[in-house]
């Protein structure tokens, strides 16, 4: 018979157990080898654009080789320096794939969006067109020479702010004249590129080459060969919102054309008040002098 007072701790080996074992599970995955897993020739081929087909290969795994090489005392300085040279740029492959698929979402989300912002500013535009002729400003008759310098500082430093924005999309705008045949061109090359490396990745390893350094080659190009493919879907993207989001850059200046003539309007304005009283504060401040004598 157990004695009671075992029971408590038998019920609490199990669970720490479990929590060894599970702890050291995670410890053989982080430092197992990824695998592309097994495929025939000739969907090998085919693999460059299949979004299916990707490495396992992690940032997190790839930080973990490096550190691992860079302590080991068992690897002669040259393949170290080789090895880690390889990781490194299987390494900035995976961060640019990250990099490029952030702006492949901001062109997809272009796409969807870009529309009906474009559509709100053209009724702006519109209602203000079938409107009256823009009266000017009103100002206040009261407003002293400071309250009068300050709403003109303000309304000119808006005016600043408005004409540098206005400047945006005009350099937008004209960077787009060029852009789609020049994407276009990247993505030949891009698909160029990634045939070659997709040849590359169907040789046998070279002969005599260490296994670790084989390996650490063909992560490498197997991140190059996602960055690749990563890069081809964003100008894919790019290409397709082109016209939406041109159409709203035109929106955006011409609304701001149109709000930085107004704020000039209203710049000249305070200008006209401000000097009309600096002069006759003058005038009075002479009329009593006069009447001081």
């Amino acid at each position: 018979l157990n004695h009671p007072r075992t029971m408590p701790i038998r019920r609490l080996a199990l669970p720490l157990l479990l929590l060894v074992a599970l702890s050291a599970a995670c410890s053989a995955a982080m430092s197992q080898e990824p695998s592309e897993g097994a495929r025939a020739p000739s969907a090998r081929l085919q693999s460059g654009m299949d979004p299916t087909v990707r490495s396992a290969v992690t940032p997190e795994f790839l930080e973990n080789k490096i550190k691992e090489t860079e302590a080991a005392s068992d690897i002669d300085e040259a393949l170290k320096a080789k090895l880690t040279e390889q990781y490194r740029k299987a390494l900035s492959q995976l961060e640019a794939e990250s990099a490029l698929e952030v702006k492949a979402a901001a062109f997809k989300q272009a796409l969807e969006t870009a529309p009906e912002r474009t559509a709100t500013i053209r009724e702006q535009l519109t209602s203000r067109d079938a409107a009256a002729p823009p009266e000017a400003p009103v100002i206040p008759d009261d407003l002293s020479i400071t309250e009068l310098e300050q709403r003109l500082a303000k309304t000119q430093a808006d005016a600043a702010a408005v004409g540098a924005k206005l400047s945006e999309p005009e350099k937008e705008l004209e960077g787009n004249r060029t852009r789609p045949a020049e994407a276009r061109q990247a993505i030949i090359e891009a698909k160029r590129e990634l045939e070659g490396l997709e040849a590359e990745l169907n040789l046998p390893p070279q002969e005599g080459q260490p296994e670790d350094l084989a390996k650490a080659r063909r992560w490498a190009q197997e991140a190059r060969r996602q960055s690749l493919r990563a890069n081809i879907l964003m100008l894919d993207q790019e290409l397709l919102s082109q016209a939406v989001r041109v159409e709203l850059l035109e929106a955006e200046r011409d609304k701001a054309a149109i709000d930085l003539q107004g704020l000039k309007a209203e710049a000249r304005t305070l200008e006209t008040r401000l000097s009309a009283l600096r002069k006759s504060k003058a005038e009075e401040a002479a009329d009593k002098a006069k009447e001081i004598e």
